[in-house]
């Protein structure tokens, strides 16, 4: 009888380890900020409450119930899977002096129906990119300063516009102007690893 109760008290011990052990699964979160503006690493501009989301982790942002445009400001150290800008009828525009690193897909999507286009305005920090960028037509890159890099393996695919003004662009990976893309580039400025202007693209240097 002891014996039982030993093995039975190492199985459970057992099963309690493997739960306890087992890694987070990834969730879901959708920007939720109230206002016209929030901050990355608030909890409660993220639904649900909890954020931000971590590298196992998928941000969407969505236009919101109001309505209304809204900032996206990042000025710590986060990493996320994947990121979709899905907004229909917002313009989402993204503040960044942080440093963000995607491991999978970053979706650039515009809006639709609205004059202004989505802007990312990176002004320091990095933004690096294990899997993909992809910006779509329409959309305003702004690189003022700090690094826009595709990791080794890495792709960075702009459909929209790519406004250099200071900082490094490109990495390890590669880098794409496509389509409607175009990209003005200050001088003196640093362009890291494959660069490639498909049909339809433009460098000014």
């Amino acid at each position: 009888m002891p014996r039982t109760r030993f093995a039975g008290s190492f199985v459970a011990a057992l099963v309690i380890a493997a739960i306890t052990s087992a890694p987070a699964s990834a969730a879901d979160y959708s920007w939720q900020a109230p206002g016209t503006s929030g901050n990355w690493s608030t909890s409660t501009s993220w639904a649900p409450t909890g954020g931000p989301p971590t590298a196992s982790d998928n941000a969407f942002f969505s236009t919101l119930a109001g309505g209304g445009d809204y900032t996206v400001n990042l000025t710590t150290t986060q990493s996320i899977n994947n990121a979709t800008v899905e907004a229909t009828s917002a313009v989402v525009t993204f503040a960044h002096s942080g440093n963000l690193t995607v491991g999978g897909n970053f979706v650039f999507n515009n809006n639709t129906g609205v004059t202004a286009s989505n802007t990312y305005n990176l002004s320091a920090g990095s933004l690096a990119i294990d899997g993909s960028f992809n910006s779509a037509t329409g959309t305003t890159f702004n690189l003022s300063g700090g690094t826009f890099a595709p990791a080794s393996g890495g792709t960075v695919t702009l459909n929209g516009s790519l406004d250099r003004s200071g900082g490094s662009l490109g990495g390890a990976g590669t880098t794409t102007l496509t389509g409607a893309g175009t990209a003005s580039t200050a001088t003196n400025k640093s362009l890291n690893g494959v660069l490639t202007i498909a049909s339809g693209g433009g460098l000014t240097v």
